[in-house]
């Protein structure tokens, strides 16, 4: 897989839901080259930006272009909601693994809150190849709820939950993972993820977890979006009990890590 940086052009910005941005980029190279679970980090040419780009997991594609929907949380990420159309970006990518291939049978992708996009390209794999996909589509209230009618177009079956009921079931995502599945990919926030690792123990289920980090660089050399290991291998000393989410990751099986 070969990194590269370059810089691209915002053709739109679009606001999908209360403080949620989604960025439409003009990136022929990197929509060819970049795989469902990767991400890429983004950094503004624009006076005053951040100095330190933002990794962002991609969530739609075409021949040419990528997208980016995030929500704003701090310095870095309204500066990036607020980038109007021809700005200029930085990208660096792509980085980080791609998923790694399901196992036979229905493949269930459980979503939370801006965990749901990056799910978003995998489903559409998934389905060109052949296999059963069901979402599960969460957030704490129908307002957060992200993408839903692009999933229900994208899958085989659609499941919506919420924290109040708002929308769908009264339900966390986690909860209503069913024995039906055979792999099972989550992204979202770690208390969502948590009770998707519980669930997979004790279960011959492979269930991967995709983690989100802040990270300076994106390519593994500082060291500032570990997650500590599940099973530390003791000839690499400290550095064994660490997995680097933008190397190893951003995807781990859900035996791999502790969360």
């Amino acid at each position: 897989m070969s990194v590269s940086q370059e810089t691209v052009r915002v053709l739109e910005r679009l606001t999908v839901a209360p403080g949620v941005c989604e960025l439409v980029l003009e990136a022929p190279s990197l929509a060819t080259a970049l795989r469902p679970g990767q991400f890429v980090m983004l950094l503004s040419e624009a006076a005053g930006a951040p100095y330190l780009a933002r990794p962002m997991s991609y969530f739609r594609r075409s021949t040419d272009t990528i997208s980016v929907l995030f929500k704003t949380t701090g310095s870095g990420t309204r500066h990036l909601a607020g980038l109007m159309p021809d700005s200029r970006l930085r990208v660096l990518g792509p980085l980080g693994r791609p998923y790694r291939d399901p196992a036979p049978g229905e493949v269930w992708l459980v979503g939370g809150g801006v965990g749901v996009p990056p799910l978003y390209d995998w489903a559409l794999t998934l389905r060109q190849s052949g296999h059963r996909v069901v979402a599960v589509i969460g957030a704490r209230t129908s307002a957060e709820l992200l993408a839903v009618e692009a999933f229900a177009q994208a899958v085989d079956e659609c499941l919506v939950t919420t924290n109040d009921g708002s929308a769908g079931r009264r339900a966390a995502a986690a909860d209503v993972l069913s024995d039906a599945a055979k792999t099972v990919y989550a992204c979202g926030p770690v208390g969502m993820l948590r009770a998707v690792q519980h669930w997979a123990s004790g279960r011959s289920v492979p269930t991967y977890l995709t983690l989100e980090a802040h990270m300076a660089c994106g390519f593994g050399a500082c060291l500032g979006c570990t997650v500590e290991a599940a099973h530390p291998d003791p000839t690499l000393g400290a550095y064994g009990r660490y997995l680097r989410v933008c190397q190893e990751g951003p995807t781990f099986l859900a035996e791999e890590v502790t969360l």
